[in-house]
Protein backbone atom coordinates (compact mmCIF):
# COMPACT_ATOMS: atom_id res chain seq x y z
CA UNK A 1 0.00 0.00 0.00
CA UNK A 2 1.49 3.43 -1.16
CA UNK A 3 1.95 6.04 1.53
CA UNK A 4 0.23 9.12 1.84
CA UNK A 5 1.75 12.42 2.61
CA UNK A 6 3.70 13.32 5.37
CA UNK A 7 3.38 16.80 7.17
CA UNK A 8 5.88 18.40 9.55
CA UNK A 9 5.24 20.91 11.80
CA UNK A 10 8.17 23.70 12.01
CA UNK A 11 8.88 26.98 14.03
CA UNK A 12 12.30 28.77 13.94
CA UNK A 13 13.31 26.50 16.71
CA UNK A 14 16.73 23.84 16.00
CA UNK A 15 14.40 21.39 17.30
CA UNK A 16 12.15 21.99 14.25
CA UNK A 17 14.97 22.26 11.58
CA UNK A 18 15.67 18.55 13.24
CA UNK A 19 12.21 17.23 12.08
CA UNK A 20 11.79 18.63 9.05
CA UNK A 21 14.89 17.05 7.78
CA UNK A 22 13.51 13.68 9.59
CA UNK A 23 10.79 14.23 7.40
CA UNK A 24 12.09 14.75 4.54
CA UNK A 25 14.19 11.66 4.18
CA UNK A 26 11.54 9.97 5.65
CA UNK A 27 9.44 10.83 3.05
CA UNK A 28 11.85 10.14 0.44
CA UNK A 29 12.08 6.66 1.77
CA UNK A 30 8.07 5.86 1.57
CA UNK A 31 7.97 7.38 -2.07
CA UNK A 32 6.17 10.13 -0.96
CA UNK A 33 5.49 14.34 -0.50
CA UNK A 34 6.79 15.75 2.64
CA UNK A 35 4.95 19.34 3.36
CA UNK A 36 5.90 21.73 5.86
CA UNK A 37 3.34 23.98 7.90
CA UNK A 38 4.20 26.74 10.10
CA UNK A 39 1.02 28.36 12.07
CA UNK A 40 1.42 31.68 12.74
CA UNK A 41 0.00 33.03 15.77
CA UNK A 42 -3.25 35.96 15.39
CA UNK A 43 -1.59 38.32 17.95
CA UNK A 44 -4.47 40.28 17.90
CA UNK A 45 -7.20 38.22 17.72
CA UNK A 46 -8.72 40.27 14.78
CA UNK A 47 -12.01 39.55 13.35
CA UNK A 48 -11.95 38.32 9.39
CA UNK A 49 -13.13 41.29 7.97
CA UNK A 50 -11.61 43.02 4.66
CA UNK A 51 -9.58 45.82 6.52
CA UNK A 52 -7.78 43.10 8.65
CA UNK A 53 -6.16 41.28 5.31
CA UNK A 54 -3.46 43.29 4.67
CA UNK A 55 -2.48 42.95 8.68
CA UNK A 56 -2.73 38.78 8.26
CA UNK A 57 -0.79 39.33 4.59
CA UNK A 58 2.33 41.28 6.25
CA UNK A 59 2.09 38.80 9.37
CA UNK A 60 2.42 35.69 6.90
CA UNK A 61 4.90 36.79 4.53
CA UNK A 62 7.06 38.23 7.65
CA UNK A 63 6.75 34.34 8.99
CA UNK A 64 7.61 32.36 5.67
CA UNK A 65 10.52 34.39 5.79
CA UNK A 66 12.21 33.79 9.64
CA UNK A 67 11.20 30.23 8.88
CA UNK A 68 12.65 29.71 5.50
CA UNK A 69 15.98 30.97 7.08
CA UNK A 70 15.52 29.00 10.10
CA UNK A 71 14.92 25.80 8.39
CA UNK A 72 17.96 26.76 5.11
CA UNK A 73 20.36 24.19 6.60
CA UNK A 74 18.47 21.74 7.31
CA UNK A 75 16.05 21.33 4.17
CA UNK A 76 16.72 21.53 0.53
CA UNK A 77 15.27 24.49 -1.65
CA UNK A 78 13.12 21.96 -3.61
CA UNK A 79 11.99 20.40 0.27
CA UNK A 80 11.05 24.19 1.53
CA UNK A 81 9.05 25.60 -1.74
CA UNK A 82 6.43 23.11 -0.18
CA UNK A 83 6.18 25.66 3.03
CA UNK A 84 2.83 26.68 3.64
CA UNK A 85 1.94 29.51 6.54
CA UNK A 86 -1.40 29.30 8.29
CA UNK A 87 -2.98 31.56 11.21
CA UNK A 88 -4.18 30.23 13.93
CA UNK A 89 -3.24 27.55 16.57
CA UNK A 90 -0.68 24.58 15.76
CA UNK A 91 -3.09 21.94 16.49
CA UNK A 92 -5.64 23.36 14.29
CA UNK A 93 -3.53 24.64 11.57
CA UNK A 94 -2.09 20.99 11.28
CA UNK A 95 -5.53 19.42 11.18
CA UNK A 96 -6.48 21.56 8.69
CA UNK A 97 -3.74 20.02 6.21
CA UNK A 98 -3.92 16.62 7.18
CA UNK A 99 -7.38 17.13 5.89
CA UNK A 100 -6.44 19.47 3.01
CA UNK A 101 -3.40 17.02 1.68
CA UNK A 102 -4.55 13.77 2.53
CA UNK A 103 -1.78 13.30 4.57
CA UNK A 104 -1.26 10.28 6.91
CA UNK A 105 1.65 11.07 9.50
CA UNK A 106 2.41 14.39 11.60
CA UNK A 107 6.15 14.81 11.93
CA UNK A 108 7.23 17.61 15.17
CA UNK A 109 10.20 17.97 16.96
CA UNK A 110 9.95 17.43 20.35
CA UNK A 111 11.18 20.14 22.91
CA UNK A 112 12.43 20.13 26.63
CA UNK A 113 10.02 22.19 28.50
CA UNK A 114 10.09 23.11 32.36
CA UNK A 115 7.29 22.43 34.34
CA UNK A 116 6.01 25.91 34.76
CA UNK A 117 6.34 26.26 31.12
CA UNK A 118 3.98 23.03 30.72
CA UNK A 119 1.49 23.95 33.24
CA UNK A 120 1.56 27.74 31.17
CA UNK A 121 1.72 27.13 27.81
CA UNK A 122 1.42 23.12 27.50
CA UNK A 123 3.06 21.19 24.75
CA UNK A 124 2.72 21.29 21.10
CA UNK A 125 2.60 17.88 20.79
CA UNK A 126 0.56 16.66 23.49
CA UNK A 127 -2.27 18.70 22.29
CA UNK A 128 -1.76 17.84 18.17
CA UNK A 129 -1.43 14.19 19.22
CA UNK A 130 -4.92 14.61 21.14
CA UNK A 131 -6.64 16.51 18.78
CA UNK A 132 -5.68 14.71 15.01
CA UNK A 133 -6.56 11.39 13.96
CA UNK A 134 -3.22 10.71 12.18
CA UNK A 135 -0.28 9.12 13.78
CA UNK A 136 2.56 12.03 15.34
CA UNK A 137 5.87 10.94 15.29
CA UNK A 138 7.81 13.13 17.86
CA UNK A 139 11.68 13.42 17.14
CA UNK A 140 13.96 14.00 19.71
CA UNK A 141 17.45 15.60 18.56
CA UNK A 142 19.20 15.75 15.36
CA UNK A 143 18.35 12.93 13.04
CA UNK A 144 18.95 9.48 13.22
CA UNK A 145 18.56 5.65 11.94
CA UNK A 146 15.57 4.14 13.09
CA UNK A 147 16.84 0.83 14.13
CA UNK A 148 13.68 -0.22 16.23
CA UNK A 149 10.21 0.11 16.26
CA UNK A 150 8.70 -0.55 19.97
CA UNK A 151 4.53 -0.88 19.88
CA UNK A 152 2.09 -2.06 22.47
CA UNK A 153 -0.46 -4.55 22.35
CA UNK A 154 -3.34 -5.76 24.43
CA UNK A 155 -6.07 -7.55 24.08
CA UNK A 156 -8.53 -4.44 23.12
CA UNK A 157 -9.78 -4.20 19.61
CA UNK A 158 -7.03 -1.11 19.25
CA UNK A 159 -4.51 -3.50 19.08
CA UNK A 160 -4.78 -4.90 15.70
CA UNK A 161 -4.50 -1.65 13.28
CA UNK A 162 -2.10 -0.13 15.67
CA UNK A 163 -0.05 -3.35 15.14
CA UNK A 164 -0.35 -3.11 11.33
CA UNK A 165 0.97 0.97 12.09
CA UNK A 166 3.86 -0.23 13.79
CA UNK A 167 4.50 -2.91 11.15
CA UNK A 168 4.12 -0.94 8.29
CA UNK A 169 6.68 1.84 9.94
CA UNK A 170 9.37 -0.62 10.79
CA UNK A 171 9.08 -1.67 7.00
CA UNK A 172 9.70 1.86 5.81
CA UNK A 173 12.72 2.49 8.04
CA UNK A 174 13.83 -0.96 7.76
CA UNK A 175 13.79 -1.27 11.49
CA UNK A 176 13.66 -3.93 13.86
CA UNK A 177 9.77 -4.52 15.47
CA UNK A 178 9.25 -5.37 18.80
CA UNK A 179 5.50 -5.71 20.44
CA UNK A 180 5.47 -5.60 24.19
CA UNK A 181 2.19 -6.07 26.13
CA UNK A 182 1.83 -5.22 30.13
CA UNK A 183 -0.60 -7.24 32.30
CA UNK A 184 -1.91 -5.09 34.87
CA UNK A 185 -2.23 -6.08 38.11
CA UNK A 186 -5.07 -7.23 40.40
CA UNK A 187 -6.82 -4.16 42.28
CA UNK A 188 -5.44 -4.50 45.47
CA UNK A 189 -8.90 -4.11 48.30
CA UNK A 190 -7.78 -2.41 51.31
CA UNK A 191 -8.64 -5.26 54.59
CA UNK A 192 -9.13 -8.23 52.04
CA UNK A 193 -6.22 -11.23 50.97
CA UNK A 194 -5.39 -10.38 48.17
CA UNK A 195 -5.96 -13.34 45.72
CA UNK A 196 -2.86 -15.54 44.08
CA UNK A 197 -2.97 -13.97 40.68
CA UNK A 198 -1.17 -16.64 38.69
CA UNK A 199 -4.18 -17.97 36.91
CA UNK A 200 -4.96 -14.44 36.10
CA UNK A 201 -1.45 -13.82 34.12
CA UNK A 202 -1.34 -17.09 32.55
CA UNK A 203 -4.81 -16.65 31.04
CA UNK A 204 -3.93 -12.79 29.80
CA UNK A 205 -0.53 -14.82 28.48
CA UNK A 206 -2.70 -17.30 26.74
CA UNK A 207 -5.27 -14.79 25.01
CA UNK A 208 -1.95 -13.47 24.06
CA UNK A 209 -0.42 -15.40 22.01
CA UNK A 210 -3.57 -17.03 20.33
CA UNK A 211 -4.87 -13.44 19.62
CA UNK A 212 -2.18 -10.98 18.72
CA UNK A 213 1.44 -12.55 18.81
CA UNK A 214 0.73 -15.02 15.29
CA UNK A 215 0.12 -11.44 13.75
CA UNK A 216 3.43 -10.34 13.72
CA UNK A 217 5.13 -11.59 10.62
CA UNK A 218 8.49 -12.01 10.32
CA UNK A 219 9.98 -9.93 7.17
CA UNK A 220 10.25 -12.90 4.81
CA UNK A 221 6.43 -13.24 5.86
CA UNK A 222 6.37 -16.47 8.11
CA UNK A 223 4.37 -15.87 11.01
CA UNK A 224 6.18 -15.21 14.71
CA UNK A 225 6.21 -18.15 17.22
CA UNK A 226 5.64 -16.76 20.64
CA UNK A 227 5.14 -20.10 23.13
CA UNK A 228 6.84 -18.62 26.52
CA UNK A 229 7.07 -19.52 29.90
CA UNK A 230 7.21 -16.87 33.25
CA UNK A 231 10.46 -16.45 34.76
CA UNK A 232 9.42 -14.88 38.18
CA UNK A 233 13.48 -13.44 38.96
CA UNK A 234 14.57 -12.90 35.57
CA UNK A 235 14.24 -12.18 31.99
CA UNK A 236 15.42 -14.53 29.63
CA UNK A 237 15.55 -14.61 25.79
CA UNK A 238 14.21 -17.96 24.51
CA UNK A 239 14.72 -19.48 20.79
CA UNK A 240 11.56 -18.83 19.89
CA UNK A 241 11.96 -14.47 20.04
CA UNK A 242 9.76 -13.86 23.14
CA UNK A 243 10.89 -13.13 25.99
CA UNK A 244 8.39 -12.99 29.11
CA UNK A 245 9.44 -11.61 33.02
CA UNK A 246 7.67 -10.73 35.95
CA UNK A 247 7.95 -6.89 36.77
CA UNK A 248 7.50 -5.41 40.23
CA UNK A 249 5.39 -2.31 40.44
CA UNK A 250 4.28 -0.08 43.49
CA UNK A 251 0.70 -1.42 43.66
CA UNK A 252 2.06 -5.14 42.86
CA UNK A 253 3.39 -7.68 40.57
CA UNK A 254 2.28 -7.22 37.23
CA UNK A 255 2.90 -9.66 33.79
CA UNK A 256 5.09 -8.67 30.83
CA UNK A 257 5.13 -10.28 27.71
CA UNK A 258 7.19 -9.32 24.82
CA UNK A 259 7.92 -10.26 21.30
CA UNK A 260 10.58 -9.09 18.59
CA UNK A 261 11.64 -9.69 15.47
CA UNK A 262 15.23 -9.26 13.79
CA UNK A 263 15.57 -6.99 11.56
Amino acid sequence: MSWQPIVVGVDASPEAAHAAAFAMGAAERAGTTCHIVHAARDVLATADVPANRPYRQALMEQARGEIRAALADAVPAAGLKTLSVRIGAAPVALKGAVAALGAELIVLGGKHHSALGRWFGGSTSLHVARTTEVPVLVTAGAPAAIRRVLVAVDLSGAARPTLAAAERYAAMFGAELRAVSVFEPLPVIPEVPPPDPTAYYALSEELLERDMWPLIRTRGGEKACATARWSRRSCARRPSGVRTCWSSGRTGRAGRSECWLGA
